[in-house]
């Protein structure tokens, strides 16, 4: 930071993208003062999933931390229980603690492929919320009126139409307004649907002696639809996770009027090339299709790299603008005796949890013109099978669309059958081939590419092949670059895979652009993570953890068990935060201290664990979601030393086995004991 700003700094900074700055000039006092700023950012995880629409804002807290401005996460999972229209017509649903924590896991892994993660400190509201009494509540409240509330546009549609508006709402405002005082925010950035919310935050800091904070207003991006701002709700969205092509695509779907604001608020084009195609868009001199193929390469580079935004362009016109069927069709080979016993376990799991059950239809073979066949509900198929969709709820969608077709034939029903060989189409660029892994003709044809677990093929893009070294094993990369030290955490490594900035080189030179966590290495093998680092794998072989390894096969007498090592008094901590944002810290200490006298913690490293069945299964890799880990203990599947679980929340000692369906095994070695 200087001690000024130059001209280009200035329009860079505080002109393209922002609608509002309030007050400007003291801003630009804040600024030229040579002060770290704390830049206010606050979230309500009422939702998964980050879309272009929130990375106008997300972008501006990037280059104000490029000039050396520290960003302050809050994650208002307080908040987000109350509900809020935030410009709406109708109040925003509550969510439990459990959807919460889920959303924001997701929100910020996403939240990091644009922010600087060493520049941004993250918080939650319940820090300080958890303990707001009713005093403290009935004090906060009193400071501001029900006339000022009803300053906010939303509130007086409402009002003025006779519309209810729940007292909870009306505290919205003023718990945001909270965290600006307890973060001693110096500037709160947000969309201009924010702008009365914000500015009772800085008339709060006023009223408890602080320093106002300045409020940046970013516009709202309008979505696919040409009319109202980017929402997930209304189906307009463009997902910064979705696949390179389907954002490459979407991105040319908007209207010819919009693309003028995509490149402004989204790109760093430099405005002296905008301006010409701003100037060519007005005068018809230019086909707006170019500008919008430039703009969704430009997009789709960032979140998904170079390599990812060639081949998206190149199938787009190939498939969508010339109607052919891509010449590389991704194959997911799946056994169908499994995949029926997980159509089972679903259901069963379903009713066991007084959820809907969903609909599965038959799951014996069913032989459909002298073919195997498995009978599937559609959102299975293209979510949890398939992973065609970002979630169920959009598959449902795109089914009422007749976007989904399987075998050349648009799918109507939500029941469909499946064969060996069977294409799944969903909308105009997302194929996949689904073959039955136990027949013995589950080879890919030529001009397909085979899809392996944990490792996700991209047709024609960098070589995204499973294994072309020799004795290759699958590796957990992120946790592998960051247990040796050669980065500094999982987020870091989480950008570099969304860049296309982390490869694996094998000694024949071929290079493969790293897409997912596992990966395929062998011993000669160099990662290449970022621009210029580079390690061999044989230099680091012996610290692989062995859980993301799979074991060699047992000799006789021997058991086939991987070892997971973690520091006991690292993860007892982990697990009472985990436990916390489910409401269960209380049950959860309350094991703790029921520890038998021969077992007492031990300060420096304590040699038993009370854990939810969760969250140690999740930790230890052996399963990978929480609604797996509970499905699995409802069903008795889950084993500790022996013992059969029937609680969700367990003791765990220094060498516990774990053992699930009675073939997948981990033993559990705290690392702070060397044992």
């Amino acid at each position: 930071m200087g001690n000024g700003m130059d001209s280009e700094l200035n329009r860079r900074l505080l002109k393209r993208g922002v609608s509002e700055i309030i007050i400007e000039g003291e801003l630009i006092k804040y600024l030229t003062s040579g002060r770290k700023l704390r830049l206010k950012q606050g979230f309500d995880p009422s939702c998964p999933d980050i879309h272009l629409g929130h990375v106008v804002g997300l972008r501006k807290l990037r280059q104000f931390q490029e000039l050396g401005h520290e960003v302050i996460l809050i994650v208002g999972d307080w908040t987000a229980q109350i509900g809020d229209p935030s410009g709406r017509s109708q109040t925003r649903p509550m969510l439990t603690a459990q959807e919460v924590k889920s959303n924001a896991d997701t929100y910020m892994k996403q939240f990091f492929k644009v922010v600087d993660r060493d520049k941004t400190t993250v918080v939650w509201q319940s820090e300080w919320f958890g303990k707001f009494d009713l005093a403290e509540v009935i004090k906060l409240t009193s400071r501001f009126t029900v006339a000022q509330m009803l300053q906010r546009e939303d509130f007086a549609k409402r009002y003025a139409g006779n519309q209810p508006i729940a007292i909870t709402e009306f505290l919205y405002p003023l718990l945001q307004a909270y965290d600006s005082v307890v973060v001693k925010a110096d500037v709160e950035f947000g969309g201009t649907d924010q702008k009365f919310n914000c500015l009772v935050g800085r008339e709060l800091q006023q009223m408890l002696g602080q320093p106002p904070q300045q409020v940046f207003l970013v516009p709202l991006l309008v979505g696919t639809d040409g009319s109202m701002k980017m929402s997930k709700s209304l189906g307009n969205y463009i997902s910064i996770d979705e696949p390179a092509s389907d954002m490459y695509g979407k991105v040319l779907s908007i209207p010819d009027r919009l693309i003028m604001d995509y490149f402004e608020l989204l790109t760093d084009v430099p405005d002296d090339e905008l301006t010409i195609f701003r100037g060519a868009l007005e005068n018809d001199s230019v086909n707006p299709m170019i500008l919008k193929k430039r703009l969704a390469r430009e997009l789709v580079t960032e979140f998904h790299g170079k390599p990812a935004a060639q081949e998206a362009e190149r199938h787009f016109e190939k498939v969508v603008q010339m109607g052919e069927t891509p010449e590389e069709i991704e194959v997911h080979a799946t056994s169908f005796e499994e995949l029926r016993q997980r159509l089972l376990g679903e259901m069963g799991y379903a009713r066991q949890n007084g959820e809907r059950e969903m609909p599965v239809g038959m799951f014996a073979s069913e032989a459909v013109d002298d073919a195997e066949c498995v009978s599937i509900s559609v959102p299975f198929l293209l979510y949890d099978e398939l992973r065609l969709v970002l979630s169920r709820s959009e598959a449902k969608r795109l089914l009422a669309q007749g976007a989904v077709e399987i075998d050349g034939k648009k799918v109507t029903d939500d029941i469909v059958y499946i064969r060996d060989g069977s294409t799944v189409k969903v909308g105009k660029r997302r194929f996949k081939k689904i073959v039955d892994a136990d027949s013995p003709t589950a080879t890919p044809a030529a001009g397909e590419t085979q899809e392996v677990p944990g490792e996700t093929s991209a047709s024609g893009s960098d070589s995204h092949t499973t294994d072309d070294s020799p004795g290759g094993q699958p590796v957990d990369i992120v946790k592998w670059l960051v247990e040796n030290h050669m980065a500094r955490s999982a987020e870091e490594v989480e950008r570099l895979i969304s860049r296309g900035d982390l490869q694996i080189i094998n000694e024949n030179g071929n290079h493969r652009t790293v897409v997912e966590h596992v990966v395929n290495v062998a011993p000669g093998d160099v990662v290449k993570y970022g621009k210029r680092r580079f390690a061999k794998v044989a230099d680091f072989s012996s610290s692989i953890d062995s859980s993301a390894v799979p074991a060699d096969e047992p000799e006789d007498g021997e058991s086939d068990i991987a070892t997971y090592y973690a520091s006991f008094r690292q993860m007892e901590d982990e697990a009472l935060l985990a436990a916390a944002r489910e409401s269960r810290a209380s049950a959860l200490t309350a094991t703790r201290d029921s520890f038998a006298p021969g077992a007492k913690q031990s300060t420096a490293s304590p040699q038993s664990l009370a854990v939810t069945v969760p969250f140690i299964l999740c930790k230890t890799g052996l399963v990978t979601t929480q609604r797996e880990a509970k499905r699995l203990l409802a069903q008795g599947s889950i084993e500790i030393d022996g013992d059969t679980i029937t609680k969700d929340i367990v003791t765990i000692r220094d060498g516990s086995v774990i053992t699930i369906d009675k073939n997948r095994c981990m033993r559990i070695v705290n690392a702070d004991t060397g044992l």
